[in-house]
């Protein structure tokens, strides 16, 4: 399979929602290039950009721009599967929301969680050059996360953005999150309070957060995957703050921090490189995105502005 991937759990709500809306929904998913085979289990990983073109398929053939605001609050525990009861049996809200990121797929869409000066910020980054699917997407996203994440934790946003919306779908942003929401930013994010992120989770579970992890582990290293894609997903998650230590690392893979940098030898990196790469990506990205040189060193989990040039000037001369 080439290209980025998602979940089929998207795809499969998405479906969900255009045949309750009364399309046909195999005629999309065969119009896109997906088999019933491969939407059978929400876990199981599809090609990014198939779930983009069925998401600008069924928007098109709705005529509705909003769509990603229906998908985002109709989200529930039963579409997201084994991920929603992993992350609410976690501890708190925070740890939550990190477990989460770590199991989502890397090398594509990003969904990130940062905190620092007593704010919180969840953002979406797409994959790819700009397109409808895009803007969709990021209206999912802060739909599902103002409604079905902060909602039930009695939590206000301070601010959602979305990063390219015209004044009338903003409105109806609004009306349908009920907060404000602004436009012009360059990517989609929400914004709240940090303390929110100690809030206990629905559910607390210790044992239970231990075996959902086991199994999405299971489930995210399909035969085939490397642990280099898996190294780099927990990074991902993990930035800017960390852990990303050996032995943090290494347990949340199953692995003693020896084995683990065994493997990662026999695939021909390191774990040191694995961060440093996705340290750069993060800042190169958070560059492009418009953010101040300080601000990217920031989001990479540099110490300043000056330690993120030198890992660029050096990526350079390699």
């Amino acid at each position: 399979m080439s290209g980025p991937e998602t979940h089929a759990m998207w795809t499969i709500a998405l479906l969900a929602h255009a045949s309750q809306r009364g399309l046909d929904a195999d005629a999309v998913a065969v119009g896109v290039g997906l088999d019933a085979a491969a939407l059978a289990d929400p876990l199981a990983r599809i090609p990014l950009r198939a779930h983009y073109d069925a998401l600008e398929a069924v928007a098109e053939a709705l005529d509705d721009s909003d769509l990603g605001l229906a998908l985002g609050r109709g989200l529930d525990e039963g579409a997201l599967d084994a991920l929603a009861f992993f992350g609410a049996t976690a501890r708190t809200l925070g740890e939550g929301l990190s477990a989460l990121l770590a199991f989502l797929p890397a090398g594509g869409e990003r969904f990130e969680l940062e905190a620092r000066d007593g704010e919180a910020r969840l953002r979406y980054c797409p994959w790819g050059p700009p397109r409808p699917a895009h803007d969709l997407r990021a209206a999912s996203f802060v739909a599902d996360i103002v409604t079905n994440v902060l909602g039930p934790a009695g939590v206000v946003p301070r601010a959602v953005h979305l990063p390219t919306i015209a004044p009338p779908r903003l409105d109806a942003a609004r009306h349908a999150l009920g907060v404000s929401v602004e436009g012009g930013a360059p990517a989609a994010e929400v914004r709240f309070d940090e303390a929110a992120l100690a809030l206990p989770s629905r559910r607390p579970d210790p044992a239970m957060h231990r075996f959902f992890e086991g199994y999405l582990r299971a489930k995210g290293a399909p035969e085939g995957a490397s642990l280099t894609e898996r190294v780099c997903r927990l990074v991902d998650a993990r930035l800017p703050a960390g852990p990303l230590d050996a032995a943090s690392i290494a347990r949340a893979l199953g692995a003693s921090p020896r084995t683990l940098q065994r493997h990662l030898r026999q695939e021909g990196t390191s774990l040191r490189r694995l961060i440093d790469e996705r340290r750069r990506l993060r800042a190169r990205a958070a560059l492009d995105a418009g953010r101040s040189p300080s601000e990217a060193a920031f989001e990479a989990g540099y110490s300043e502005a000056s330690a993120l040039h030198r890992a660029l000037r050096r990526a350079g001369r390699d």
